[in-house]
Formats: structure tokens, sequence, C-alpha cells
């Protein structure tokens, strides 16, 4: 069974998933947070650990992606538009509309 939540690290939501597994005969747990880089099995007893860590993760992950980016893209929009991007990224946990764009758009 395969759990769905998220996290809230400054105001915006990040979501994972943990599944549990068996790899090699062992029981583990599937980790799954694009947002901190993760897409690995953990063991039982490093799950707590894990998801206390998960802040951490999230911002070095971001931390590293931001120095990654070297292109910009700029776009016009009305400016009703603009509220109502602005309106959806904030209801989705986005503090800026560009990560909510970009991610919608890569998604």
């Amino acid at each position: 069974m395969k759990i769905t939540h998220s996290i809230t690290v400054k105001n915006r939501k990040y979501p994972y998933t943990i599944e549990p597994k068996t790899i090699d005969g062992e029981s583990v747990f599937w980790v799954e947070c694009e947002s901190a880089g993760i897409n690995q099995p953990f063991y039982a007893e490093d799950l707590a650990q894990l998801l206390m860590d998960f802040p951490q993760w999230i911002a070095e992950h971001k931390a590293k992606q931001k120095t990654e980016k070297k292109a910009a893209l700029f776009i016009r929009v009305h400016p009703e538009e603009k509220k109502i991007i602005e309106k959806k990224a904030h209801e989705n946990g986005y503090l800026n509309i560009s990560s909510f764009i970009r991610d919608r758009v890569l998604a």
C-alpha cells in the first residue's frame, strides 16, 4: 500500500510517497520525493530520521537547482491573468509564481 503525503517547508507543500517493498528478501520502504531528490529504499529504522531531515534535504536540493539554472523565460499576460495565476500559486502553497509555473509546465 503506497502512502502519499506532503511536508510543508517555508509555506510550500512538497509531496512524497512511501511504499513498503521487499528487495533481495529484505523489507524496505521505497521513498520518493522529487523536491528533495530522493527516489530510493530505506530501512524502517531510518524512516523517522529521514522525515526529520526532509526540510534540510529539500532546501539543499532546491539550492542546487537554483545554482544550475542558466536560462530565463519571460511571458506576457494580462493583469487579470496574472492575478489568477498568483491566486492559484498561493492556493497550491507556492510563494512565487515562477516556481508554480515551472513546476506545472514541467510536470
